[in-house]
């Protein structure tokens, strides 16, 4: 063989081993990395359902590869959910009106931060889009003029994890973010003062909406509440899946809303304490009270009607948009519930806009619990122990409820707090409630954090709205 064909052998036989070496290392870095757990996961073997496959991964705790790509995973759209989250700035809120002993004690004191801590623990987990806030935002009077530093003190530093970083964050009004049963004239906390005039309470009304609706946040303006009622949409355009959540105003609620608030029966009472002479428990003061905007009806009417308005605006454009929507789901995010808050006129207008829009999932907070009912073809859950007050049990259906058709699945024992990861697929959506691992230890001074989570109640919601079942926590 001439030196020229030895030449020409040789360079493509090296040429040859040189693209199987660079073969054999990206094979066998891929296969190294799919191993380790922190990139995206192999496709499942023929035949297997990967929608199956997360599903036993997520039953069984275990953490999916934080760099999966959504679109490569059954559940492509994720987000969370959290209400009466915002502790006052002493911590008085959760939970010094309270007898508490041991460790149920310590674990109350710092169960917003607690919390807040398991969040990021989901939202790294599940590479999160959205979060969800039911209201009850700013416990116990909303905020001032004066006030910005409550959004530093009890939502910025507290929900600071990096995992948490510039997740949009949609929010309600609670019945606490309008005045809870304070004064609501004023510009902050304990300097609040009586409205004189039917102009100064409905402006006051508004600002404390204002206060919030306006706030941007310096981490990627991740806040938003921008009207009383507002529609949010997320697409996964690989899938095509979309999600609408109604956002809704429902502070017309009789259970704390709209009566309560405008009376303010705490400031006029003077700030009694139960035992104290001239102490009512403001769940008995009642138009015409002195305690009741200081017996002015004209007033308080016109408090109420203002509520009125809200709320009724609120469920006309739920109505109106749900009807048009073409998304795969349909939620609800408010303050109240239907049946546990309401009225029976109420109850029964709210029930049957959400049955006639197919709304498969209706999520409120205002009761600090967790429980989870069904009614034709929608699912009702209470999501209010998330921290910013102290947890307590949703009770029973009421009456009312029951007669409507609604059911009982799921409630909370042992008055856990908890938040929600919503998990959505072509398939269901699956929602679970999660709660501290019982590794977590709670201190006098201190809270030991652990990693772990308990998954204390999972449920997989069919697409058509219809009952489902549970699934393995």
């Amino acid at each position: 063989m001439s030196n020229a064909k030895k030449k020409i052998v040789i360079g493509v036989v090296l040429v040859v081993a040189i693209v199987a070496v660079s073969l054999g290392v990206t094979l066998i870095s891929n296969s190294a990395s799919t191993k380790s757990g922190t990139d995206s996961n192999p496709p499942p073997d023929s035949g297997t359902s990967a929608l199956t496959d997360v599903h036993n991964d997520l039953d069984r705790g275990k953490k999916p590869s934080s760099n999966s790509s959504r679109n490569s995973s059954p559940f492509p759209i994720t987000a969370l959910a959290i209400g009466d989250f915002g502790v006052t700035v002493d911590k008085g809120s959760c939970c010094s009106n309270y007898i508490r002993h041991g460790i149920d004690l310590y674990k109350d004191q710092r169960a917003q931060t607690n919390i807040a801590y398991l969040m990021s623990i989901s939202a790294k987990k599940l590479n999160c889009q959205l979060i969800i806030g039911h209201g009850d935002n700013f416990y116990y009077n909303g905020i001032g003029q004066e006030q910005l530093y409550r959004f530093e003190q009890t939502f910025e530093q507290v929900y600071n994890q990096k995992s948490l970083s510039g997740i949009r964050w949609i929010n309600v009004m609670g019945n606490h973010d309008y005045g809870g049963s304070g004064y609501l004239c004023g510009k902050k906390d304990f300097n609040w003062e009586p409205c004189q005039t039917v102009d100064e309470t409905l402006k006051a009304l508004n600002q404390r909406f204002l206060m919030q609706s306006t706030y941007k946040s310096p981490n990627e303006d991740r806040w938003k509440m921008p009207a009383r009622y507002y529609k949010e949409r997320l697409t996964d355009p690989q899938s095509g899946l979309t999600v609408d959540i109604f956002n809704v105003d429902t502070n017309a609620a009789n259970v704390h809303g709209a009566q309560q608030v405008c009376c303010q029966c705490y400031d006029y009472m003077g700030k009694k304490k139960k035992g104290e002479r001239g102490y009512f428990p403001c769940s008995t003061v009642t138009r015409g009270h002195e305690y009741c905007f200081g017996g002015d009806i004209k007033l308080f009417d016109a408090c109420v009607d203002q509520f009125e308005k809200w709320t009724q605006e609120s469920l006309q454009q739920l109505i109106k948009d749900a009807k048009t929507s073409d998304a795969d789901y349909k939620l609800v995010n408010s303050h109240y519930s239907p049946y546990l808050h309401m009225n029976d006129i109420g109850m029964k207008k709210w029930l049957d806009a959400v049955e006639i829009a197919k709304i498969q999932l209706f999520l409120c907070g205002h009761t600090h619990g967790e429980s989870h009912d069904y009614r034709l073809g929608t699912h009702f859950v209470v999501n209010g122990a998330g921290g910013g007050i102290q947890s307590e049990s949703v009770g029973d259906i009421s009456e009312p409820g029951k007669k409507l058709g609604v059911s009982p699945i799921w409630s909370g024992d042992g008055m856990p707090y908890a938040f929600m990861e919503l998990l959505f697929s072509k398939a269901i959506l699956r929602i679970r409630f999660i709660s501290f691992g019982d590794d977590w230890k709670f201190e006098k001074d201190r809270t030991i954090q652990m990693e772990s989570q308990k998954v204390i109640h999972c449920w997989d919601i069919p697409k058509d709205g219809s009952k489902g079942k549970a699934c393995d926590a």
